[in-house]
């Protein structure tokens, strides 16, 4: 395993996928974290630390 790899992926296979789907789920879930404090149905700090993260 090269060096290289690690910061532009293996060979045909690019490296941000994976990394924008990880983005894009860390912040769907803080919305629906914040939905459902905004709602009383979860701790107004669990919405708060997800927006944060």
């Amino acid at each position: 395993m090269k060096l290289s790899y690690l910061v532009k992926g293996f060979p045909g296979h690019p490296l941000h996928p994976p990394l924008t789907d990880a983005t894009i789920g860390a912040y769907t879930v803080a919305a629906a974290l914040g939905v459902l404090s905004a709602l009383g149905v979860a701790e107004e700090n669990t919405a708060a630390g997800w927006w944060l993260a």
